[in-house]
């Protein structure tokens, strides 16, 4: 089985939450993530915003959230 790079995992991780990819894709995909600290925290963040949008809560954002949320996702995946 082919590993699964952190670039693919971030471009596959709302399917995957989703419980949309097969189910190779899935093993890949968890695999990588319970190796890989830096898309375990992608996958814990999303994860835990989906968890917070779906509840139906609004929660005031610190200034500057955004774009700091933005850099780091871009600096991570140029690193990768």
């Amino acid at each position: 089985m082919m590993e699964i790079t952190c670039k693919m995992v971030r471009r596959e991780l709302s399917n995957y939450i989703e419980d949309d990819v097969t189910p190779e894709l899935r093993a890949r995909i968890e695999r990588h993530v319970d190796n890989c600290p830096g898309c375990r925290a992608v996958y814990d963040g999303v994860h835990n915003v989906l968890r917070l949008v779906g509840g139906g809560e609004v929660l005031d954002l610190p200034a500057g959230f955004s774009r700091r949320l933005l850099e780091r996702i871009r600096a991570a995946s140029l690193s990768n």
